[in-house]
């Protein structure tokens, strides 16, 4: 029985100076020969060398009963170790002795050590991030939150815990008996990423931006969040819409004022060529004759500025077709010639 047990065992004399009795099992967490503990003074072994463990000893074998302990130590080879120990006062021959349990931790122990670690690595990401870290339970309770989370709601770090998501959501406030179906977005059951508004401390309204996922952290189950500051993004975003809505609202103004102009121009002149054109079948001298056709050719001239002008609305819209058509020049300077000679006479 002594030897079959998961747990490692050594007894030790009453002077507590050499083992009478080891298990195999103590001999392979202490990683020393089979036997090669019995008859050696317990303090031969490097790890029973640790600081403390004498007085404990003593305090056992006087019949005090002591609590388990860990001892970091090394063992016979130099390997590090980490064992639990409970030290009890037994009879052997009527003698009293000391009955030393013993259990390799040591891997337990290191896998301690690294989830300890990589807690201390979250946790240092956590404070220095510039972004609201915080975990919730799926009541909607802050289980915890980082630095940025108190900078950005105006709540003191130590009393956010325990803050309920609808006081410090605005939107999860408003919606009052349908708060869980509001809640469902941190769950993560609407979509990973949303945007909700935080209400501060002190009254003042933020625009979040809000990632989720599920979690399980020290047997709960858990949603760890991260939320972004967009107020000034979404300011900035609303006066670029409202600078453009005004820029598209100027452009319409511009076109619909061309447009009348354009129509009211047009109407009176074609008036004009109209009239000049029964002119033409007056009795006219060769002078009249000649001037009415520079006016007849300044007039279409006119005409030709007031279309273009409605070609660029048109051209603007998208909607205007170019044709190519031949064209005289010498017709097109010459009429240009003659309207500036008689300007300049």
């Amino acid at each position: 029985f002594f030897f079959k047990q998961k747990t490692a065992y050594e007894i030790v004399d009453c002077d507590w100076s050499s083992d009478v009795c080891s298990s195999d099992l103590a001999s392979q967490i202490l990683k020393a020969p089979p036997g090669h503990l019995i008859g050696l003074s317990l303090f031969d072994s490097p790890f029973w060398q640790a600081a403390g463990i004498v007085e404990r000893l003593r305090r056992s074998l006087a019949g005090e009963t002591l609590e388990p302990t860990f001892y970091d130590g090394v063992g016979s080879v130099g390997q590090p170790l980490h064992l639990k120990s409970s030290h009890h006062r037994i009879l052997v021959d009527e003698q009293p002795h000391l009955l030393l349990e013993i259990a390799d931790r040591s891997a337990e122990h290191q896998r301690e050590l690294a989830e300890r670690a990589a807690r201390q690595r979250i946790e240092a990401l956590m404070q220095a991030s510039a972004e609201a870290i915080f975990v919730v339970d799926l009541q909607g309770r802050l289980l915890d939150a980082n630095p940025a989370f108190a900078s950005i709601t105006g709540h003191p770090q130590e009393q956010a815990r325990g803050l309920h998501l609808c006081e410090v959501d605005e939107v999860l406030r408003a919606m009052g008996d349908a708060e869980p179906a509001c809640l469902a977005q941190y769950h993560a059951q609407v979509k990973p990423r949303f945007e909700t508004r935080w209400r501060r401390r002190d009254g003042g309204l933020v625009d979040m931006e809000v990632a989720t996922g599920p979690a399980h952290l020290d047997g709960i189950d858990c949603l760890v969040c991260c939320a972004r500051d967009i107020t000034e993004q979404r300011r900035t975003e609303a006066l670029q819409t409202l600078a453009r809505e005004r820029a598209e609202a100027a452009v319409r103004q511009r076109n619909d004022f061309l447009s009348t102009i354009s129509h009211e121009l047009r109407t009176p002149l074609n008036a004009v060529l109209g009239y000049a054109t029964l002119l033409q079948r007056a009795p006219l001298g060769g002078t009249d004759r000649a001037n009415l056709a520079h006016l007849q050719q300044a007039g279409r001239h006119l005409l030709g500025l007031i279309n273009d002008v409605l070609d660029v609305m048109t051209l603007e819209a998208g909607q205007l077709t170019l044709t190519p058509l031949p064209t005289d020049l010498d017709e097109l300077f010459g009429s240009d010639r003659k309207s500036t000679r008689l300007n300049s006479s």
